[in-house]
């Protein structure tokens, strides 16, 4: 994907797209809002669920043996983290696109995130931004920053919490920095044409925002407040009414909600 240019020396950014889901992923439709205005000629986007990436299997092999070198790719059960780690750390900033699972991440990019351990050091330093916390010095790495795009079903936004606090331990641990997130709750609602007026104020301040990242190489609390503010925040129940009518329609249509006192649970 190519997107504006602002003049001044050219940034690689890169996309990682956790979601099962790819192309069709409604996070990585706000990921591409957020892109809009970064400043470099091209943002490449990865879609992990289009790559082969196998489970780190904590043998410690690319530390001792063979550095920098998975002993997977030696064997029939090579796989696409060869290249996918070049880019990760050849890029000056990482995106992480990806839906809540579990207060958590996808399985695929917890791979993928587990196997970039290839690239660390045996050794244990303090960490930089916090001296209390020791960590793996990376061997060879041009990233910088780490952004962090979210969304989860649930319109609530304590459910980003624990995520959030992943993504910024992981960049600590990295020694670089954590720019910030956005969250989209009750992601849904992004194909919900009752919605449609949310949905375009919300998606206008998140492209705004890719180009706050660009001058201020931050985004803050008070620019979440903003999102939440924009997005549907007084009109919760209403989501939550809709969300549970939906789920009614669809257990009806496979004769699975007859049998069921499903809405003494719905209130």
């Amino acid at each position: 994907m190519r997107f504006r240019q602002w003049g001044g020396e050219v940034k690689k950014y890169l996309v990682i797209n956790g979601s099962p889901r790819g192309e069709s992923s409604k996070t990585l439709q706000v990921a591409k809002e957020f892109a809009f205005n970064l400043d470099c000629s091209e943002v490449e986007i990865i879609n992990v669920s289009e790559k082969t990436i196998n489970p780190c299997k904590g043998c410690h092999k690319c530390l001792y043996e063979k550095k920098e070198y998975c002993h997977q790719w030696d064997s029939t059960t090579d796989d696409d983290m060869k290249v996918l780690r070049r880019k990760y750390f050849e890029s000056d900033t990482v995106i992480f696109s990806t839906p809540v699972y579990f207060f958590s991440i996808p399985g695929i990019l917890k791979n993928f995130i587990d196997r970039l351990f290839s690239c660390s050091e045996p050794f244990m330093i303090k960490c930089k931004q916090r001296e209390s916390v020791s960590s793996h010095p990376l061997r060879k790495s041009n990233l910088k920053n780490i952004f962090l795009i979210a969304s989860c079903g649930f319109p609530e936004y304590e459910h980003f919490k624990p995520l959030i606090e992943t993504f910024k331990w992981y960049a600590m641990v990295s020694n670089v920095n954590f720019l910030g997130y956005i969250a989209c709750p009750a992601s849904h609602l992004l194909s919900m044409d009752i919605f449609k007026d949310e949905k375009k104020n919300f998606l206008s301040l998140v492209r705004s925002m890719g180009k706050k990242i660009v001058e201020t190489k931050a985004i803050t609390e008070n620019d979440n407040e903003r999102l939440k503010l924009l997005y549907f925040a007084k009109r919760i129940g209403k989501f939550r009414r809709l969300a549970n009518e939906y789920s009614l329609k669809k257990l009806n249509e496979r004769d699975l909600g007859t049998n069921i006192n499903i809405k003494s649970k719905l209130k």
